[in-house]
């Protein structure tokens, strides 16, 4: 006589099998479907609107790229990049770029984070157009030449109040701190000559370029489906009504589910034989299908 594959007696085992899917099952479906949420949430503050590849606030984690979370701050869209806040000025979805200033320098250039602008490269790059200034703090006037300072500022830890802007991106020298901030070309002049236009350009901010496999995203929309991301895998994936496992792209069918990789478990249970798919879907809700 074969040995049973359970551990225990038949009754007990088709008991213990069929409360471990009666509990495992309802979880799933209370689960907000992912197609849903994706395609009928947005990020919404302010004057900016935006969805893929974007989360936040409403809009859940599941739906964007980890690293372009956006937040919501009396209705200023805000986007930390390299642990520097980051006014959202602007979004073009299409041309796949956003313009951006540095929330220290909303209000003037004396209260500094004191960290370099600086992205990150698997994210982001620099959009054409724009050239790095330096900003530096706590000068003495024999470190630059007995040029008169542009700025004065009260900077905690330097006795020294003076502040200048020279081109590119160096390091304070004698000065206390240096931060270099990307500033467009055209009004590049006039921040480097008086206060207020050095104040003006820190305003208007610079434009990056996100770097999200667009190609992914747009052959799921072309199926019908939502895009989203897959942060096991961490690459965009697509979303599909009616469909609990994202895919790469939605079936032409309805009826048709596609094959998704996952852990394969055989299962002999009163003379039938079973094969379990066992999955996690992005609501991280343990997903089984019996064939």
């Amino acid at each position: 006589m074969n040995p049973s594959p359970f551990p225990f007696p038949p009754f007990l085992s088709l008991s213990v099998l069929v409360l471990f899917f009666s509990v495992s099952i309802p979880l799933c479906s209370s689960n907000t479907d992912s197609y849903t949420s994706c395609s009928t949430t947005q990020f919404v503050c302010g004057n900016i609107t935006a969805g893929f590849p974007f989360w936040g606030n409403n809009r859940p984690e599941f739906c964007g790229n980890p690293g372009l979370e956006l937040k919501c701050e009396n209705d200023n869209p805000t986007i930390n990049i390299n642990d520097v806040v980051y006014r959202v000025l602007e979004i073009d979805e299409n041309g796949q770029s956003l313009r951006i200033a540095r929330q220290d320098y909303t209000d003037g250039v004396c209260q500094p984070q004191l960290l370099n602008t600086t992205l990150d490269p698997q994210l982001f790059e620099y959009a054409p157009g724009y050239r790095n200034l330096t900003i530096i703090y706590g000068c003495t006037i024999p470190a630059l030449l007995g040029v008169p300072a542009l700025f004065n500022c009260l900077i905690t830890g330097t006795g020294s109040q003076n502040g200048y802007v020279v081109y590119d991106a160096v390091g304070p020298g004698l000065c206390y701190r240096s931060i270099f901030v990307p500033v467009s070309e055209t009004i590049l002049a006039s921040a480097m000559v008086n206060l207020s236009g050095l104040e003006e350009s820190l305003k208007q901010g610079f434009q990056v370029k996100w770097k999200v496999d667009d190609t992914a995203c747009t052959n799921c929309i072309g199926s019908k489906g939502v895009c989203g991301y897959y942060l096991l895998s961490n690459e965009t994936t697509c979303y599909c009504p009616g469909q609990f496992i994202a895919t790469k792209t939605c079936p032409s069918s309805p009826d048709v589910v596609p094959a998704n990789p996952g852990m394969y478990v055989s299962i002999s249970f009163n003379g039938h034989c079973y094969e379990k798919i066992i999955e996690y879907n992005f609501n991280g809700c343990l997903m089984f299908t019996l064939y």
